[in-house]
């Protein structure tokens, strides 16, 4: 499994967000869609195995724990180069992907590329009893703590009070990154 590490405080963000330092792994498979011939198609991928392949094909040496960026920018050859890069960045883009649906197969799960504090990852379809089974699960879940955020807002609110019940995204941002 690779691992992505990013900090959003280096990005220009229009958002505060409560926790910058992040880590996404290239762990479990992403429905990816791709158009072949004309036609919309689905093909399940192993991002670790993608990524590993990709440094095999292109005589890329590794090792664990070892940063690929840094690799990438003594690569001489450009089409190397470029194939790496491209690697690379579908792997970091397909791991960032966390809902993953195809209504031919009526596959549809979320899976998290962040680990928990436990060193797990979530996946819906891993049927946790206690968490969302499935994608539109999930939503349903989100869309009730929103709802959770605005009752409790009314509930700590005076009768002549004015209630805001717009949630910006920092405010969600934080809510959701702490619960």
């Amino acid at each position: 499994m690779f691992r992505f590490d990013f900090d959003y405080a280096q990005y220009n963000l229009r958002e505060t967000l409560p926790v910058t330092k992040w880590s996404a792994y290239t762990n479990g498979n992403r429905l990816i869609h791709q158009m072949k011939n004309g036609r919309h198609s689905f093909e399940s991928i192993n991002i670790t195995e993608y990524l590993k392949n990709c440094l095999k094909t292109n005589h890329v040496e590794y090792s664990e724990g070892e940063n690929l960026a840094e690799q990438l920018n003594t690569i001489k050859d450009k089409k190397t180069h470029a194939a790496v890069r491209d690697g690379l960045f579908n792997a970091f883009f397909w791991s960032l992907q966390m809902r993953n649906s195809n209504s031919e197969t009526g596959e549809d799960f979320i899976i998290s590329p962040v680990m928990n504090h436990s060193g797990d990852f979530y996946c819906s379809s891993e049927k946790n009893a206690d968490l969302p089974v499935d994608a539109d699960a999930s939503g349903a879940y989100n869309i009730a703590r929103k709802g959770l955020m605005i009752k409790r807002r009314i509930d700590e609110s005076k009768p002549e009070d004015k209630i805001d019940l717009k949630i910006s995204n920092a405010e969600w941002f934080e809510y959701a990154s702490i619960k």
